[in-house]
């Protein structure tokens, strides 16, 4: 229960691999240098965009390494409150949803 979260983001970190730290940026899409191969090598899948596919991974570079994790570790609050507030993650696709909905997806 209160460890909950933290093993969501630690299994989302470890799924992602290290391009949410070494992904190009936004200006390095819109290079006219670069752009072109930013936006033939960062495509994986034929159902999203490049740009979609960044956003998901600043997405999850936000809450991986940025100090959501430090507060998510230390500032938890009671047990109870933890679960209760994980109970609430169940319903995955209106999350899914709403991180979509987030990213202009």
């Amino acid at each position: 229960g209160v460890e909950g979260f933290n093993k969501v983001i630690m299994h989302l970190a470890d799924i992602a691999g290290g391009i949410p730290v070494t992904a190009p940026s936004e200006f390095d899409l819109k290079n006219p240098e670069i752009g072109k191969l930013v936006e033939k090598y960062l495509q994986a899948s034929p159902n999203f965009t490049t740009v979609e596919r960044l956003k998901i991974i600043k997405f999850i570079e936000f809450w991986a390494t940025s100090s959501h994790l430090l507060g998510a570790i230390h500032g938890g609050g009671s047990p109870a409150a933890a679960i209760i507030f994980l109970q609430m993650l169940a319903d995955i696709k209106s999350k899914e949803d709403a991180v979509k909905e987030a990213l202009d997806m």
